[in-house]
């Protein structure tokens, strides 16, 4: 299972010289040789792909709303248990964003769960792990709002942590 970093390969331009003259006639106080390349079009970027899976990102609140209602914490237990906040609990809760991963390995550390896995499903590492994205879309599928776990939302709940903590 192979990680990919996007990075940027920043190279002078054969044309160094002109692309700096052609900076400074833009502003004498200051040359920003990259700004300039990339505005001309002279700097290369390969593409950036940060849209995260909204799937695994709902998929993730539910998970961490049912562990802490399986467990019969409040917000604030799970966040002195985590050391996270209370605002960050909540957010992992609501699945409108995605976890930064910082949050992801607290709450994976006491969820018994893989960070690894979490990282997939929320979109942090670019390969995909089709088991992961099953399982989310089978767990977000049986999933509905309520105060205490039904045997189908307590089944999903065990399935989904199982498939992370393989």
């Amino acid at each position: 299972m192979s990680k990919h970093i996007n990075q940027v390969e920043l190279r002078f331009p054969d044309n160094r010289e002109a692309l700096i003259r052609e900076a400074v006639k833009h502003d004498e106080s200051c040359v920003s040789v990259g700004g300039l390349a990339e505005s001309l079009g002279m700097l290369e970027t390969p593409p950036v792909q940060v849209a995260a899976p909204a799937i695994g990102a709902k998929a993730f609140a539910k998970l961490v709303e049912f562990w802490r209602r399986q467990k019969q914490l409040s917000v604030e237990e799970l966040a002195a248990r985590t050391g996270l906040s209370e605002a960050e609990v909540l957010e992992a809760e609501e699945g409108d964003a995605v976890p930064e991963p910082r949050v992801l390995h607290a709450l994976s550390t006491v969820l018994k769960v893989s960070y690894e896995k979490l990282l997939h499903l929320t979109g942090h590492v670019t390969d995909r792990d089709q088991s992961i994205e099953s399982a989310a879309v089978r767990f977000a599928a049986r999933s509905e709002s309520m105060e205490r776990l039904n045997r189908q939302e307590e089944q999903a709940l065990h399935e989904f942590i199982r498939a992370l903590a393989d």
